[in-house]
């Protein structure tokens, strides 16, 4: 398998002298159609599910947020950015030690993931095939896909070293009262999955509950599936001080990226 990413010619790793990261919020508005996709990190999901069926608790606890609660082992997940969740109907049967059985659900969730950095590559069998992913590129360069945790420390030190110079040239990336001493890059690089926005949950489902709730959580990692030809593996970048998210100045911001050759290829 190989990581590819589709670019313009003068944009390829193995001559340009930068390469950029978008925010969520930046490829929201993109120009270029193939690309942007407006609902970037966010969602409005319809849920029903139709029982019996067993939900575990911390996946109840946290679709029915602020509605209904139930003691736990676990505690349910905390997602960044926003969550609203709206109840329209909730019919439980039972409980079964840390799960429900639940005869009915409905409800509408929204999120927003928190804004971060992103950098979207291809994850292809052949090399061959990223020639036609993208239309409107005519370059790519590629990696074996056993690099892909290389490729994630080569972006996550070109990130480190564009946030230090523009704190020493006045362009800030972040706010710069935030002290280096605290500063923590959270970074992650896996597939995107192409799911719909709509989904029926019923006892036969492929997909449980706990598996689509795990996907509203996980927000930022999620597109519809007229995007799955883009086959995306996207590495994502936050900054944190002192257990607090760090947020990103401007929307996109370009590397060095001989850094990243030298590291890569």
């Amino acid at each position: 398998m190989y990581l590819a990413k589709s670019c313009a010619k003068r944009h390829n790793l193995k001559t340009s002298d930068t390469l950029m990261l978008g925010s969520l919020y930046y490829y929201r508005a993109a120009e270029n159609s193939e690309i942007a996709d407006g609902g970037e990190g966010k969602a409005t999901y319809e849920l029903s599910i139709t029982g019996p069926l067993e939900v575990e608790k911390k996946w109840l606890n946290f679709l029915l947020v602020g509605a209904v609660g139930y003691a736990s082992a676990e505690d349910p997940p905390r997602p960044t950015g926003m969550l609203d969740i709206k109840l329209h109907k909730y019919r439980p049967i039972k409980s079964r030690g840390d799960s429900m059985l639940v005869d009915e659900l409905r409800a509408t969730i929204k999120r927003d993931s928190y804004n971060e950095f992103i950098f979207c590559m291809s994850l292809v069998e052949d090399p061959a095939h990223a020639a036609d992913i993208f239309k409107s590129y005519e370059d790519y360069w590629i990696i074996p896909a056993s690099r892909a945790q290389a490729m994630a420390d080569a972006l996550a030190a070109a990130l480190d070293k564009a946030v230090r110079q523009g704190r020493a040239t006045g362009k800030h990336v972040i706010d710069p009262s935030v002290s280096f001493d605290d500063l923590v890059y959270v970074c992650r690089h896996e597939s995107v999955t192409y799911a719909p926005r709509d989904l029926h949950i019923t006892s036969t489902s492929q997909v449980t509950a706990e598996e689509f709730a795990s996907k509203v959580f996980d927000i930022a990692f999620l597109k519809p599936p007229r995007f799955s030809p883009e086959k995306e593996y996207r590495f994502s970048y936050m900054l944190a001080a002192n257990g607090i998210l760090v947020d990103f100045i401007p929307d996109k911001l370009l590397l060095d990226a001989r850094l990243i050759r030298q590291r890569i290829l």
